[in-house]
C-alpha cells in the first residue's frame, strides 16, 4: 500500500502557512490545478494543496514536477528543498529576491572587502557559544543541570575544534530544518549564498542551518531513541520545536545585520 504523502499539519487558523513533506511511495506528479499544488497517485485518490497555505516544501526523489508547479511555488515565494536517498538535502530551488532587504544589502557591501571571511568566522563562532552557554543557563534553571566538565567538552568540540560530541541529528531532520532556514531567508529578503569577487561564497543558508542543527541537537540531547522512528514521528517531533526553531533563525539574522553594519560604519 502506497504511503500518503507526509505533511506536518494541524487544523489551525486558515491563513496559517505550514510545510509540506512529500516523501517515499511511489512515483507520484506534482501538477497546478488553479491556486493549489495537486499531487496525482495511480493508486489513491489526487491530494490538493493551496499554495496559500503552504510555507516550504520538502520532496522526495520519486516526486516529479510540472514546470508549472514548479513556477507557481516561486511566484507563492515557497522554497522546495529536495532529498537524495538517504533523505539528506540534495539540492533546493529558492524564488528570486525582487526587492533584497537591507540585510542583503550589507552582505553584499561585506563580502566585496578584501578580509570579510575572518570577521565572518568570529561572527559565527560568537553565535555558536551563544547558543551553547543560553541551552546550559536554561537546563541549570529548569532543574536540569549539565556539568562543567560536559560543558566545557561541548564548547571545545563546537567551537574550537569544529567537530561535534553531541549525536548528530538524523538526515530527515537535516531536511526539514533546511526547508525551514530557507523559508526564512527567503521572507527575510536574503539570498541562500554570496559570490565574492575573489571566487569565494559566503553560504548564508548552509551556515545558519548548521547552526540551527546544532541548536536541535541541543534541545533534543537525552531524548534517546524518541528522535529516531519512522518520518511521521520524527516529523511531530519538529513540529513541537519549529516555532521556537524560526525565532532563532530570525534572531540570528538581526544579529547578523547589527554587527555587519557595525562593521561596515568602521570601515567607511
Amino acid at each position: 500500500m502506497t504511503a500518503p504523502p507526509l505533511a506536518v499539519v494541524r487544523r489551525e487558523a486558515a491563513t496559517k502557512r505550514l510545510p509540506l513533506y512529500l516523501l517515499g511511495g511511489a512515483s507520484r506528479h506534482v501538477d497546478l490545478d488553479g491556486p493549489a499544488l495537486r499531487l496525482r497517485q495511480s493508486r489513491a485518490t489526487d491530494l490538493r494543496y493551496p499554495l496559500a497555505r503552504l510555507s516550504r516544501i520538502v520532496a522526495g526523489q520519486t516526486i516529479q514536477w510540472s514546470s508549472k508547479a514548479l513556477c507557481a511555488c516561486m511566484e507563492a515565494r515557497i522554497p522546495i528543498i529536495f532529498l537524495g536517498k538517504g533523505k539528506e538535502p540534495l539540492g533546493y530551488v529558492l524564488p528570486a529576491q525582487p526587492r533584497p532587504s537591507r540585510l542583503d544589502d550589507a552582505i553584499q557591501e561585506y563580502v566585496s572587502l578584501d578580509q570579510w571571511r575572518p570577521g565572518y568566522q568570529n561572527w559565527l563562532r560568537a553565535e555558536r557559544m551563544r547558543a551553547l552557554r543560553e541551552w546550559y543557563t536554561q537546563r541549570a534553571l529548569h532543574g536540569h543541570e549539565v556539568s562543567e566538565s560536559e560543558y566545557r567538552e561541548l564548547v571545545r568540540a563546537h567551537i574550537y575544534q569544529g567537530t561535534a560530541c553531541l549525536a548528530p541529528v538524523p538526515p530527515m531532520y537535516h531536511s526539514a530544518i533546511t526547508a525551514l532556514v530557507a523559508e526564512t531567508l527567503v521572507r527575510s529578503g536574503v539570498s541562500a549564498r554570496y559570490q565574492t569577487n575573489g571566487g569565494e561564497a559566503l553560504e548564508l543558508l548552509q551556515d545558519i542551518t548548521s547552526f540551527m542543527d546544532l541548536v536541535l541537537r541541543l534541545e533534543i540531547h537525552g531524548m534517546g531513541d524518541r528522535v529516531y522512528g519512522t518520518d511521521a514521528a520524527l516529523l511531530s517531533i519538529l513540529h513541537m520545536f519549529a516555532e521556537a526553531l524560526q525565532g532563532r533563525c530570525l534572531g540570528i539574522l538581526r544579529r547578523l545585520h547589527k554587527t555587519l553594519s557595525e562593521r561596515l560604519e568602521q570601515w567607511h
